[in-house]
């Protein structure tokens, strides 16, 4: 006798209204791996369409690991046997228990908010020029070439040149780990609104700082080459004195800043006016906002511009208020401006963006938040840092 296929066993047992008289131990075996026997009938299907198909290939096509089996459920889906779904029970209670939340988890837009809130939360990242994307597998370490510059000599009517060499040097930056962790638990979650999303924004504000003081150090880091003192100390008044109403603070250091231009131009830095930046603690900065005086000179008028009651260029060259710096003091032999040359001076290596990942831990009932960046910063040319200090 010819051997019943999966289908008409299948439609038989449903022609004889799920009586199991008539079928062999074999068929009755078969039909077992769909239907719980024990009760003699399983228990009439409601017909329902399935809300999502299981296993679906590039062709639409319905995929199973084992084929037999695999027959039996899709036509019971077709059916609409509402049991089919117990066919995925999981007989033994340890294996494959693990649920992957993945679907549920929004990571990519958590993910580009911490890149983006780096990119925008970071005051100085955009004054870093020399930037570069490390893959992995390249090891931890940059390496930065350099060269210095050449001047032609002047030379008489057969008369021989001298032969003069460049320098040529290196900077390495190694790229190191950082990142942040916290914890939060699902109960506060469902009590509370948008704790997920504040504690993300909270850790992308972190990440920006800490990018933002690491490429603040590099700067401060560095020896400059041209350093200018002022005539004197802060007063850190804003009292006006002299026939001439000035403010001695203000004078002091905008004369300091004039010479450091003038110093690092004739060494040959003369696209600051392009390239350059201060770096000046705004309350520094503010010494140039206050009236200074009835008889200002035009050149200074034209060389500094406040646009929104923020200090945003001097002598013609672009001005970051930087709250890392050094703020206004009566203090000695203290650095209060850094003149950068934005193309030269600071290098950067990314060997990972900031990527923000979480967890939920079912046993804990709590969420591990992350996010972990590979960084490295450093002071590539300081030469083309100049600093005003106070003597």
């Amino acid at each position: 006798m010819k051997n019943k296929s999966n289908e008409e066993l299948f439609k038989e047992f449903k022609e004889n209204k799920d009586s199991l008289d008539g079928f062999s131990l074999d068929e009755l075996r078969r039909l077992e791996t769909v239907f719980d026997i024990k009760s003699k009938v399983p228990k009439q299907a409601k017909v329902t369409e399935p809300t999502s198909k299981f296993g679906v290939n590039a062709d639409n096509k319905q995929v199973y690991d084992n084929e037999e089996n695999g027959e039996l459920i899709s036509w019971a889906q077709s059916l609409g046997v509402s049991e089919y779904e117990n066919l995925w029970e999981n007989t033994d209670g340890d294996a494959g228990c693990e649920i992957d939340y993945s679907a549920w988890i929004p990571s990519e837009f958590y993910s580009s908010f911490i890149l983006h809130a780096v990119a925008a939360d970071t005051p100085l990242l955009d004054l870093v020029k020399m930037k570069v994307d490390v893959s992995a597998g390249n090891g931890d370490t940059v390496r930065f070439r350099h060269i210095n510059a050449r001047t032609a000599q002047a030379a008489g009517s057969c008369e021989c040149m001298s032969c003069v060499s460049n320098s040529v040097t290196k900077t390495d930056i190694t790229i190191a780990r950082f990142g942040d962790y916290t914890t939060l638990c699902e109960f506060e979650l469902w009590q509370a609104k948008d704790v997920k999303e504040e504690v993300v924004k909270s850790m992308s504000i972190g990440a920006s700082r800490y990018v933002n003081a690491e490429i603040h150090d590099a700067i401060t880091e560095a020896t400059p080459i041209y350093d200018v003192d002022m005539a004197a100390i802060f007063t850190d008044t804003t009292n006006l004195s002299g026939s001439c109403c000035t403010l001695p603070d203000a004078n002091n250091f905008y004369n300091a800043c004039v010479e450091l231009v003038a110093n690092m131009t004739a060494a040959g830095y003369n696209d600051l006016k392009k390239n350059g930046c201060w770096l000046i603690h705004p309350s520094v900065a503010a010494l140039l906002k206050y009236p200074n005086g009835t008889d200002v000179p035009f050149w200074m008028r034209g060389s500094t511009e406040v646009q929104n009651g923020e200090l945003v260029k001097l002598l013609g060259i672009e001005v970051r208020e930087d709250a890392l710096g050094t703020a206004i003091s009566t203090g000695a032999d203290t650095v209060f401006a850094y003149l950068i040359n934005k193309q030269r001076s600071i290098g950067l290596a990314w060997g990972r963006r900031p990527q923000f990942n979480y967890k939920y831990d079912g046993v804990c009932d709590s969420w591990k938040v992350t996010f972990n960046s590979y960084l490295g910063v450093d002071s590539i040319e300081d030469a083309s840092i100049g600093t005003v200090s106070s003597p």
